[in-house]
């Protein structure tokens, strides 16, 4: 894999290069109907859409966006509420606060 280093205006050029190399190679296509001519098609649209995906490409989107993030954890927040609630108004509940009440003990041996 190689690296090369572009302008905007570069990667622009090249993306237009490649737009008319990809136009010249599917008239030569529709009059010959060549597979390779098909084949090539494919890898210039392929490279081409790399390209914009790459030039359109802000990598420094999301990371200053914590809305997604406080939204989970509202939601685990507001799921780990509701299970203390419901916990809390459980039959287990119930007994464990009447247990307590009455400070009966847990062990065998006092019972």
């Amino acid at each position: 894999m190689k690296t090369v280093k572009l302008t905007d205006r570069e990667l622009e050029l090249l993306i237009d290069a490649l737009g008319i190399h990809a136009d010249a190679l599917n008239d030569s296509l529709v009059a010959s109907g060549n597979p390779e001519l098909a084949d090539a098609l494919t890898e210039v649209l392929d490279l081409e859409t790399d390209l914009r995906e790459l030039h359109h490409r802000n990598d420094g989107w999301g990371r200053d966006n914590d809305v997604i993030p406080d939204a989970a954890a509202a939601m685990v927040d507001a799921g780990i509420e509701a299970r203390e609630m419901k916990k809390a108004t459980s039959r287990a509940a119930t007994r464990r606060e009447e247990m307590l009440a009455r400070k009966v003990s847990n062990d065998p041996i006092d019972w």
